[in-house]
């Protein structure tokens, strides 16, 4: 009693040495005093005060009870007494059935010490009201719907559908929400074809909740002009099993349009499409713990009841082992791949993207690309330090691996060596610090160190970026339209921690496309260089994904690119018949450019 939890401590087991003693320190902790308000003013009796629960705080979620951290309850005067909290700033949230939650307050807590007069006011919240329909058409009576914030992955709401497949939402917080229904959600099976299947049936919408307003949602509703399509994956001659294909409309609601099939023994797939149109197809072979190999296709679908397509994927692969400072084999290391230059427009970070693990042998295969050049990365942290944890190996990154049409390149081989690492914060322009930035980090030779960025500053602006290979690196935040820029260089040495101070400031969106000489807008591929040299698009948050695919951003003729900070820059487009143009442009700290470049 009246000391805080302490930080989770990492532990390295090694096979031979002595082990360092395993030391753990307990602080004092801190106190907040406060009251929590209804809308009008008055006391909230018995609300509930806890921690807003970030993806960093999820990996201390175990100690708690049931995985739900402690709380504090209001008294009849609205006032609580929330305890044995950690030093920092922490950002504190309100709840009370029949009101929507508070608004996020951050309070700095300090050790033996009250910090007093922190206000939360509960808010009316809206509602989300909608009905969802059976795969025949048939409202779908007892059918589980989740409501998730787009700004929270982790802020959800459930709801069950009545007889005629209506559900609601009460006292919803104001925000953008992703409303979905899996069929069959919640059942034992553990087979990975049942769930990718399950996943095929998924319907979503999109819904944008205002404070005392109401939005309706319509699931899995008979479309006015569908189209049936049907055919089959194949790697050459024989069809490729088990693979999910996300069909991801042009240019619209893509939440509500998204529609995903699986492909049965013989790599048949089907399912009914909205509509004709353009398609971004993503063909994922899924693997366990997230791993995943993809490639990305775009696909015109015509008018008509039937549409026939056989997908036929790239036969080029890359091959190597991975091993550690001695030379043994290095198991269950991460393999990132991901293309060197030029991103595809209608795609988020190129047309191929995969995040595998090597074998017990260190060796590890990359499969499905199409002849041009690759990055491939191996070593850091599970998942991109998307729960953080440290790493036993430093991030490499080789980039200008070629791969030939329907060839293998082996002897890509990686040996790996201890790691550093990089912590520092990350603030406003006007010094407070700046929660939920997204963290990227390059190399010396400026290349991206992770091409989809799941590293974000906490509630005090914080951040630590694990497993760095020794060596020279650049980092940079970003926040919504916000941009620290690149850092100044750090050196990063075995064993220890380089410190970096970021400020963000308004950065610019810039929007590319390409027309041909009729004004028509063309399918290609978009670089855009700083004045360093280095390629700044291709990089994307996990935050900015979820946007995309909710406002509809994802488009096939326009890429969207940045933040960027103010400078020149060479954006060069390249068309799918091969005719080039590069132009200059220079940002001034505008919230956006559109460059609209005639072939």
């Amino acid at each position: 009693d009246g000391f805080t939890r302490c930080a989770p401590v990492d532990v390295t087991l090694v096979r031979d040495g002595t082990h360092e003693p395993l030391e753990i320190r307990l602080e004092r902790g801190g106190t907040i005093l406060g009251r929590v308000q209804r809308p009008d003013g008055t006391p909230a009796a018995g609300a509930t005060v806890r921690q807003r629960i970030t993806m960093e705080s999820l990996r201390s979620l175990g100690a708690e009870e049931n995985g739900i951290p402690r709380a504090a309850t209001a008294g009849s005067d609205g006032n609580f007494r929330f305890g044995e909290l950690g030093a920092g700033l922490v950002q504190l949230v309100a709840s009370l059935d029949g009101f929507a939650t508070s608004t996020i307050v951050e309070a700095q807590v300090k050790p033996g010490e009250e910090t007093c007069d922190v206000v939360l006011t509960l808010r009316v919240g809206g509602r989300i009201t909608g009905e969802v329909y059976a795969k025949d058409g048939t409202p779908a009576a007892g059918a589980q719907v989740i409501a998730q914030l787009t700004a929270d992955p982790l802020a959800q709401r459930f709801a069950t559908s009545d007889r005629e497949g209506l559900f609601a939402f009460e006292h919803m917080a104001p925000g953008t929400y992703q409303v979905l229904h899996i069929p069959g959600m919640g059942g034992a099976s553990s087979d990975p074809e049942d769930a990718t299947a399950m996943f095929g049936d998924m319907k979503m919408a999109s819904a944008t909740v205002e404070d005392g307003a109401e939005v309706h949602v319509v699931l899995g509703a008979p479309p006015k002009d569908p189209v049936e399509i049907s055919g089959r994956v194949l790697a050459g001659e024989a069809g490729v099993p088990s693979v999910v294909l996300s069909f991801i409309p042009d240019a619209i609601d893509t939440i509500s349009g998204l529609k995903l099939a699986t492909t049965d023994a013989g790599g048949r797939y089907s399912l009914r499409l909205d509509g004709p149109g353009r398609y971004t197809v993503s063909i994922q072979k899924p693997g366990a713990s997230g791993q995943q190999q993809s490639i990305t296709l775009s696909l015109d679908v015509p008018s008509g009841a039937s549409f026939g397509h056989d997908f036929h994927l790239p036969l080029g692969s890359i091959a190597g082992r991975v091993t550690d400072g001695e030379g043994r084999p290095a198991a269950h290391v991460r393999v990132s791949l991901f293309e060197s230059g030029p991103v595809r427009n209608g795609t988020l970070m190129g047309e191929h993207y995969s995040e595998i693990e090597t074998g017990e042998d260190g060796r590890y295969e990359l499969v499905w690309l199409k002849p041009r050049e690759y990055a491939v990365a191996v070593g850091g942290v599970a998942l991109g330090g998307l729960l953080g944890g440290t790493s036993t190996s430093g991030r490499q990154v080789r980039e200008g691996v070629v791969v030939q049409a329907e060839r293998r390149t082996d002897g890509v081989d990686f040996q790996l060596r201890k790691p550093g690492r990089i912590t520092g914060v990350v603030r406003q322009a006007d010094g407070t610090p700046a929660p939920e930035a997204a963290i990227f980090a390059r190399d010396a030779q400026g290349r991206p160190l992770e091409r989809l960025s799941m590293i974000a500053t906490d509630s005090s602006g914080r951040f630590t970026y694990e497993g760095l290979e020794p060596g020279d690196y650049t980092v940079m935040a970003r926040k919504d339209t916000l941009t620290t820029g690149e850092s100044a260089r750090l050196r990063v040495e075995e064993g220890r921690t380089a410190e970096v101070e970021l400020a963000l400031h308004g950065g610019t969106i810039l929007l590319v496309s390409l027309v041909g000489e009729d004004g028509q807008a063309l399918d290609c591929t978009v670089s855009v260089l700083d004045e360093a040299g280095r390629q700044v698009n291709g990089t994307l948050a996990l935050t900015e994904i979820m946007a995309a695919f909710s406002n509809g951003t994802l488009n096939s003729k326009e890429q969207r690119v940045g933040p960027l900070t103010p400078g020149k820059y060479r954006v060069t487009v390249v068309a799918d018949d091969g005719r080039k143009t590069t132009k200059p442009v220079t940002l001034s700290g505008q919230a956006e450019r559109k460059l609209n470049i005639r072939l």
